[in-house]
């Protein structure tokens, strides 16, 4: 997936329990316009790294953008920025730190 688009599907917050111990939260919130969610979709998980409000999420969930380049809803073949967190890494699966 290292040459994948990557889109933001949710924000993520980090929550404690004594119950549970750590877990997450947050919801999908609205998708690109053409792109669907598929089944099997690999999902990446980035820390946030510069929150730009107190209450920002912690994290975001990401996916690959699966919808055809050029495809009028799509920006086309250009590439997101790399998610935070992974600066100097190939490819987040081979070089991730889990």
């Amino acid at each position: 997936m290292p040459n994948e688009k990557l889109i933001i599907i949710s924000g993520m917050w980090q929550k404690e329990s004594q119950a549970a111990g750590g877990y997450f939260t947050g919801k999908i919130g609205k998708l690109p316009a053409g792109f669907e969610l598929k089944e099997g979709a690999k999902l990446l998980m980035f820390k946030n790294k510069k929150p730009k409000q107190e209450n920002s999420p912690t994290h975001h969930l990401m996916t690959e953008d699966t919808r055809p380049a050029g495809s009028g809803e799509d920006p086309g073949a250009k590439k997101s920025d790399p998610p935070e967190g992974f600066e100097g890494f190939g490819k987040p699966e081979d070089a991730a730190p889990w």
